[in-house]
């Protein structure tokens, strides 16, 4: 399996989040590869004023052309706002042909987009959640009165409450009590690789008919 990570903001794109996930994914024997788009390395404040203005639109336009360049299936390991990023991809992605869709499933930590968003058919995702994310049921609060975005919100705080079969919820131990704590180095192996398990056990499963 092929993974592609998505990393938030004010992450130093990724190297403090999803960056982490590239040995434990290597060690796995799977490929792995990076995308990075402008606001990695902005602070909060710039992060939410990129989001305001287009941001997350080119970011996924940039996410989509990627992986189509490089013409296989894919997998997307995101963390954050990367999840809505992913979101603007899988929409471009819906305008081809289901034969040429390349992204086959979505393994998110904390991911910020909206409880009830529609994937597209056939897409996994791994909705690890952790319930006590206050930065995301804070920025799902920004999303109506600041940002103005529709797509922003607390997925990754709670059970998703969309139309999709194929997300499964995944709450955090307790060991995960804040946004990012998920990359700490005493828990990020447990959880990437039960994520990695879960996922490509899936999509090796009958495609006629998942779990």
């Amino acid at each position: 399996m092929n993974y592609v990570s998505v990393h938030g903001f004010n992450s130093w794109r990724g190297k403090t989040t999803t960056d982490k996930c590239k040995p434990i994914v290597v060690a796995h024997g799977s490929e792995y590869e990076e995308f990075n788009y402008k606001g990695g390395r902005a602070g909060v404040l710039p992060g939410l004023l990129i989001t305001r203005f287009g941001g997350i639109q080119r970011a996924g336009e940039r996410l989509i052309e990627q992986i189509n360049r490089g013409g296989k299936p894919v997998v997307l390991i995101v963390h954050s706002n990367g999840l809505s990023v992913a979101a603007v991809a899988m929409e471009l992605m819906e305008r081809l042909p289901k034969d040429e869709w390349l992204i086959k499933g979505v393994i998110s930590f904390s991911g910020c987009l909206r409880g009830d968003w529609g994937f597209p058919e056939g897409v996994v995702v791994l909705n690890n959640y952790c319930p006590r994310d206050w930065t995301l049921k804070i920025g799902a609060e920004l999303r109506h009165d600041i940002l103005r975005h529709p797509m922003w919100g607390d997925m990754g705080a709670r059970p998703y409450r969309g139309p999709n079969q194929l997300v499964i919820d995944v709450e955090c131990g307790k060991d995960v009590n804040s946004h990012s704590e998920w990359f700490k180095d005493a828990v990020i192996k447990s959880y990437v690789l039960d994520s990695l398990v879960r996922i490509e056990g899936i999509l090796n499963s009958d495609k006629e008919g998942h779990p």
